[in-house]
């Protein structure tokens, strides 16, 4: 059998911490400005080799948000192993909403026989500030208030 190494990521946001959303592109959801996003990973071994000190790295690519330091397991790990054919997920980071749309691409990567594996994944949010919500609110109620 042929070795083979190969690794996946998925990067994932959510608003509300229950519901994650693949946002590769687009604006992703949105959130309210100075509210709570999440963010987590899940780094898969699809290779048919055991891959060791795989490593996450994030940056930021649209924005003004800082990179997310992703983590593994209770004991807070940053490199993990994952044996072919599994796959793990970070423990769930979180930031404060900013402004306009924010992009991350976090990388997962590690080496196999002088080689490097790697795989990368975006993931976007649009945060609005609370004056537009408030404003798009009014909108709905004479909306609501006109139809009754």
């Amino acid at each position: 059998m042929v070795q083979s190494a190969k690794l996946t990521i998925e990067k994932q946001v959510s608003v509300d911490g229950i519901n994650w959303v693949d946002a590769d592109t687009g604006t992703g959801p949105t959130a309210i400005r100075d509210t709570t996003v999440y963010f987590r990973v899940i780094v898969a071994n699809t290779g048919n080799v055991d891959l060791t000190c795989v490593d996450v790295k994030d940056q930021v690519t649209q924005g003004s948000g800082t990179p997310l330091d992703f983590t593994f397991t209770s004991s807070n790990r940053q490199v993990v192993d994952i044996a072919a054919g599994k796959s793990i997920t970070s423990n769930i980071v979180v930031t404060t909403a900013l402004t306009g749309q924010q992009t991350d691409l976090a990388t997962a990567w590690t080496t196999f026989n002088g080689s490097e594996v790697k795989d990368s994944d975006y993931a976007n949010y649009f945060g609005r500030s609370e004056e537009h919500t408030s404003e798009l609110q009014s909108h709905l109620n004479l909306v609501c208030r006109l139809l009754l």
